[in-house]
């Protein structure tokens, strides 16, 4: 999987790119540092999610894993994505 962080409006945005065999849902995860302490934020199944709790000047990572619908096991982390809330 691909991050991609980009800003909407007065809002964050997050995309994810890549194919992940019988992926049913996916796990977002946040922090204030690169190499802090992610916080899983949502597990959806689409491919995007939209942080509205996003404090202005603030710099988020991301990241997303994809969950398997068939056994449940975890994909690797994505590559880490950043932006400043605005």
């Amino acid at each position: 999987l691909k991050a991609k962080a980009v800003r909407l409006g007065i809002a964050d945005s997050i995309d994810w790119l890549g194919y992940v065999n019988n992926a049913a849902k996916y796990e977002v995860y946040r922090a204030t540092s690169k190499s802090g302490t992610y916080t899983k934020m949502i597990t959806t199944t689409k491919t995007s999610y939209t942080n509205t709790s996003a404090k202005a000047g603030t710099t988020y990572y991301y990241k997303v894993r994809a969950i398997c619908g068939i056994s449940a096991a975890a994909s690797a982390y994505s590559s880490v994505a950043s932006i400043k809330a605005k």
